[in-house]
């Protein structure tokens, strides 16, 4: 990952920082990082499209969070290693139509 820019939001070794991180394939993270990695509160927006803004933990999204898809579908929900797992919602936008359902998620 590239660094562009860095602020300390703690002290000390493993601190929680801010920072925008671009990646190789064009990914970009704008948020808090603990030793280099997403953790905390951010924003992560894939190089092939769509986006997640929530909860990170260990660069993966963890905690509360929605996923957001090229086409406008979003799934809002609880996430745990990077995948749905809890109560959530889902706008799927299909055919002209937007679907929405709302469930659990069993990782």
């Amino acid at each position: 990952a590239h660094k562009a820019a860095a602020a300390t939001t703690g002290g000390g070794g493993g601190a929680l920082r801010f920072e925008e991180l671009v990646f190789r394939d064009g990914s970009r993270y704008d948020g808090h990082t603990k030793d280099g990695k997403a953790e905390n509160v951010g924003s992560l927006w894939y190089a092939a499209g769509g986006c997640y803004e929530g909860e990170f933990h260990d660069h993966k999204p963890h905690g509360a969070g929605c996923h957001t898809f090229d086409d406008g579908s979003k799934v809002c929900g609880r996430w745990r290693a990077g995948q749905l797992h809890g109560c959530g919602v889902a706008e799927i936008k299909e055919g002209g139509k937007l679907l929405e359902m709302h469930g659990q998620w069993l990782q």
